[in-house]
């Protein structure tokens, strides 16, 4: 199934990012990045994966703790015998802004070499380069968000403008401007004393 991704500039801002994480820990199967509220929004497998999905929901609202133990790898077994270790993704003292969440095989799990705080050390910058990438996604979609709402309010103004200064002076006119007002304003009625 695929994933619903919530913010598609991040897909093609991890592209890149999906590259260096592969190079740094080639043993590693697939990663998945979550957001705070625990929505996947990127893998370098491009789909959902129910056991993760489980596990986020599980430990997902500690990752994001200011604590220092939450800011350290967790490392999983899950029912399928695979290896899941969480990666808070933040930068300096501030909470994490996502979870970075690297999937192993059984057999890379269970192996003498494996160490997850050397994970952890070796992934550092490539984590705060995620952390970078997701605050200034989040940043441009509020910065759209808001630009909307300046457009809405600008068109309003703009009909209220040509209301006024229109040739028509006539009561429907006046009518009509109140009506576009409180529509605008989420009114239902709307009366002119």
């Amino acid at each position: 199934m695929p994933a619903i991704v919530q913010f598609p500039a991040t897909c093609e801002s991890m592209r890149s990012t999906g590259d260096l994480l592969r190079s740094v820990v080639p043993r590693a199967d697939a990663f998945f990045l979550f957001d705070r509220d625990g929505r996947q929004i990127w893998s370098t497998l491009g789909e959902e994966d129910a056991e993760v999905d489980v596990f986020i929901d599980d430990y997902g609202p500690g990752f994001f703790s200011v604590e220092e133990s939450a800011s350290r790898p967790a490392r999983r077994t899950v029912a399928s015998g695979r290896i899941f270790v969480a990666l808070p993704a933040g930068q300096g003292d501030s909470p994490p802004v996502a979870v970075l969440v690297a999937v192993f095989s059984r057999n890379v799990g269970q192996s003498a070499t494996f160490d997850v705080a050397a994970l952890g050390k070796s992934l550092s910058p490539a984590l705060n380069v995620i952390a970078d990438i997701v605050t200034l996604e989040a940043a441009l979609s509020r910065s759209a968000e808001r630009c909307d709402e300046i457009d809405s309010e600008l068109k309003l103004v703009y009909s209220v403008d040509r209301k006024l200064h229109g040739t028509s002076r006539r009561h429907a006119g006046l009518a009509e401007l109140i009506g576009q007002s409180g529509r605008y304003l989420g009114v239902g009625y709307s009366v002119l004393l």
